[in-house]
């Protein structure tokens, strides 16, 4: 909540200002991130600003920016979230919302909480150590989807961008068809195996040259320097990269795909979920499962699930389905029997029309679906021969629905649409159609009678 709060007040800040105060500083600025292998450190704060101006010091309630001599806190970048926490000194308390990276530096986006913050004290910083631990398992676990995709779907697959957060992982790749739930559910089992396998996550520096001999995936587009950074789990997946990860594979436990979707033309989505958040995704799925399961009467032993993938509880829903729809089927028939056809006709009256003689007739009905309402429609009209019907059911929420439809031999004079748009105005409704057939709805039925004058007038005329 409070990251979603300070990016909301970040679209106001003047990035220009922070380019400004990253070029005045540069030379205090280290620009050594000493994250990989600490969450928190001490060091000297080099500058304060409330986000718009270089200050000597922040209140309590107050936003801004600190830049410091060095810092364990990640910077968002290669699709990785920055890190949050908290920093400290002897006068004041502040969280950090999030770090972002200008021109090499890293910028703290801080609230202060307690007292006074200023430069000129001692600073301790702390990377909140769950955030971290869950976002290097997410970044682990997208080296390890990047490698399935290729080994699932083929060596055309390359990361098209990513997104790393606490809470789950986002991955878009070049593919240009849906990943079927065959293939969803290979490429959980490959890098769950590689998280069961314990494998340690190898961390190396060394000139991009030799890591790209060495067979590193290097991604398209994204800047390198001469000396980078690459992460290789085993065999299976060896990658540049800057972002934090685990130390061993294990330390993931899970991995999720909870969504597979499209986001243009050649290029997928995956979303998954990790560790934690997987687990308990799982576990609320398994609980809604077990909860249904005993509420129809299908209770089964633990290792009933574990001897076979059965599918019964699937095959009760879609038997369940087919006799909702024969029931229905049945209640519409039942609702058509009871509506006596030549009992309406009896209403009708003779209207002389510009067509000549035509017969009309305007009643409600006790129908609530359209599709019976439009067949009895059509029934009535045919058996009236030159005719017009209007008829209109009822509902459970505030508008009914309308029918208007006109025999053909006299749609070309008396067009059902115009005849349904003079009615509809008059009860609070719209529609519109064919010459020879309308629908819509309305919504007060209490002008039924003056809307029936004014359909016979239009009639008439």
């Amino acid at each position: 909540k409070a990251r979603a709060s300070w990016k909301g007040k970040s679209l106001d800040q003047d990035q220009a200002h922070i380019i400004e105060l990253v070029n005045q500083h540069k030379a205090q600025l280290s620009e050594s991130f000493q994250g990989y292998d600490k969450k928190q450190i001490t060091t000297k704060a080099v500058v304060l600003s409330d986000g718009k101006k270089q200050v000597e010091t922040l209140k309590a309630g107050q936003t801004g920016l600190l830049l410091t001599e060095e810092t364990c806190f990640y910077a968002e970048s290669g699709g990785q979230v920055g890190d949050q926490g908290e920093i400290s000194s002897a006068s004041a308390h502040a969280e950090v919302l999030d770090c972002t990276k200008q021109d090499g530096a890293h910028v703290h986006h801080i609230k202060v909480i307690e007292g006074e913050l200023n430069t000129s004290e001692p600073l301790k910083l702390k990377v909140t150590d769950s955030l971290r631990r869950q976002t290097a398992c997410n970044h682990s676990a997208t080296h390890l989807l990047h490698s399935a995709l290729k080994k699932v779907l083929g060596d055309h697959i390359n990361q098209a961008g990513s997104l790393v957060e606490p809470q789950r992982l986002r991955f878009d790749f070049t593919h240009n068809k849906p990943v079927t739930k065959n293939e969803i559910e290979q490429l959980e089992k490959l890098v769950n195996q590689q998280i069961q396998n314990s494998r340690s996550v190898v961390v190396e520096e060394m000139t991009q040259k030799q890591a790209l001999e060495a067979g590193a995936l290097a991604l398209f587009g994204e800047k390198y320097g001469d000396q980078v950074r690459t992460i290789k789990m085993d065999d299976f997946s060896f990658e540049l990269c800057g972002g934090t990860h685990v130390s061993n594979t294990a330390e993931i436990r899970l991995f999720k795909i909870v969504s597979e979707t499209g986001v243009s033309a050649g290029i997928r989505r995956i979303e998954a979920l990790t560790s934690d958040m997987a687990f308990n995704y799982m576990d609320n799925l398994g609980k809604e499962n077990l909860e249904l399961r005993q509420s129809l009467g299908l209770s089964k032993s633990w290792n009933e699930h574990l001897e076979s993938p059965h599918h019964d509880l699937l095959q009760f829903v879609e038997k369940q389905k087919e006799q909702i729809k024969d029931l229905k089927k049945e209640l519409k028939a039942a609702a058509k029997n009871q509506i006596s056809v030549d009992d309406i006709i009896a209403q009708a009256e003779v209207l002389s029309s510009k067509a000549g003689e035509v017969k009309f007739v305007m009643t409600p009905l006790a129908i609530e679906d359209r599709k019976v309402l439009s067949e009895l429609a059509d029934q009535i009209r045919d058996k009236m021969g030159t005719s017009i019907v209007a008829i209109f059911g009822e509902s459970s929420s505030d508008s009914c629905p309308a029918l208007v439809t006109v025999s053909k031999d006299i749609s070309k004079q008396i067009k059902a649409g115009d005849l349904l748009k003079t009615i509809a105005g008059v009860m609070s409704g719209k529609g519109g159609g064919r010459p020879d057939f309308a629908q819509g709805a309305v919504s007060d039925m209490s002008q039924f009678d003056e809307a029936k004058a004014k359909a016979i007038e239009m009639i008439k005329a």
